[in-house]
C-alpha cells in the first residue's frame, strides 16, 4: 500500500507506537517480578531463556511464536527490480523480514 494510500495518520500511528512501548513496560514489569534484571538487560536475559526452553517444550514454542507475531508481524516486503524506470512497479512478497528472536 503507497504511504498516500494509508488510512493512518501520523497522530495515530505515534498512539499505536506509545501502546508498543506501553505493553512491553508490561512485560518488563512481570519478568521482574520472577527475579529478571529490570530493564532491558532482564529482557534479553528472559528471551534467550524462552528460546532455550522452546527447543525443548512444544507449548513454549506455541507461545513464544504468538509474542514474537504480536510484537514482529510479518512486513510486506517489495522486491527490488532492475529496471531502468525511476519510479518502478514493484511487485510486493510475503517474504519474512529478518527478525531477532524474542
Amino acid at each position: 500500500m503507497a504511504h498516500s494510500e494509508t488510512k493512518i495518520d501520523k497522530q495515530s500511528i505515534k498512539g499505536i507506537i506509545q501502546e508498543i512501548i506501553d505493553a512491553i513496560e508490561i512485560e518488563m514489569d512481570v519478568i521482574k517480578k520472577y527475579g529478571f534484571i529490570d530493564g532491558r538487560e532482564g529482557m534479553i536475559q528472559f528471551t534467550k531463556l524462552v528460546v532455550d526452553y522452546e527447543k525443548e517444550d512444544k507449548d513454549i514454542a506455541t507461545l513464544h511464536k504468538i509474542i514474537r507475531s504480536h510484537f514482529l508481524p510479518l512486513v510486506t516486503v517489495a522486491s527490488e527490480s532492475n529496471s531502468s524506470d525511476p519510479n518502478p512497479s514493484l511487485p510486493a512478497t510475503t517474504d519474512p523480514v529478518p527478525t531477532a528472536d524474542l
